[in-house]
């Protein structure tokens, strides 16, 4: 996850937490100077197998 600013971490944290909390995935948080789109505060970045 690519967040801009400090202030989002938390509220970035607990809805990945909320939503994934049955996925368990590994996960990384940076906080990066922008995005492509200055109304964007966070990219989220998955990947999932189904079986």
């Amino acid at each position: 996850m690519y967040v801009t600013g400090l202030a989002w971490v938390d509220a970035v944290g607990k809805a990945h937490g909320e939503a994934m909390v049955n996925a368990r995935p590994v996960a990384t948080m940076v906080v990066v100077k922008d995005l492509i789109d200055e109304r964007w505060k966070v990219e989220i970045e998955a990947e999932a197998v189904i079986s």
